[in-house]
């Protein structure tokens, strides 16, 4: 998709090669649609690495990595209150039993795994299934452009950096997941 940046978030071009937000106003607008890419009542994953700055910070402790919502369907990617925080369809999603959690000023990778088919949500942190959830309800994604860095009509930005952002139109398998992960740990964890 094409990319506009807004308010100048910063560029990090050395080995870890991300965008730098500062958690207020940067976002990129894509032109990424759930809606038109992925479509309704189907599996999908996001994966990418995220550098956190303050994972307690934002409005009621939450931030968004990226995401779409067009006041009624979700679909994002996020933390609260260091936690992995999803949202699809009419509803936002949890994970908290995860012994893993965002971690300051240090580099992970993160995925979340949509199976429809198995109505279960799936996060990882650095290749490892940290924790699912069964979840109920419409699933219905949103009809809004992806922003990365915060999502529209939802203040509540990144604060720090994100890269190697992925998007699917399946859920990834563990082993698929994990090797997303070791494909660039030696690009951010050394």
């Amino acid at each position: 998709s094409t990319n506009t940046i807004s308010n100048d978030p910063s560029g990090s071009y050395g080995i870890n090669k991300s965008f730098i937000f500062d958690g207020v106003d940067d976002k990129i607008a894509t032109t990424f649609n759930p809606l038109t890419s992925i479509g309704n009542n189907n599996s999908f994953t996001i994966n990418c690495w995220v550098y956190n700055q303050n994972v307690t910070a934002g409005s009621g402790g939450k931030q968004r990595i990226l995401g779409s919502y067009d006041g009624g369907s979700r679909f994002w990617l996020g933390a609260r209150s260091g936690r992995v925080r999803v949202g699809y369809g009419n509803s936002n999603w949890a994970l908290t039993n995860n012994s893993a959690t965002y971690v300051n000023n240090i580099w992970q990778h993160v995925a979340a795994t949509f199976d429809y088919s198995a109505s279960l949500i799936t996060a990882y942190f650095n290749g490892v299934a940290e924790d699912t959830l069964n979840y109920t309800g419409t699933t219905n994604v949103s009809n809004v452009n992806i922003r990365i860095g915060g999502v529209e009509n939802d203040n509540v930005p990144w604060i720090g950096n994100i890269s190697s952002i992925g998007i699917y139109n399946k859920a990834l398998s563990a082993s698929e997941v994990l090797q997303n992960y070791n494909a660039l740990k030696n690009r951010f964890r050394t």
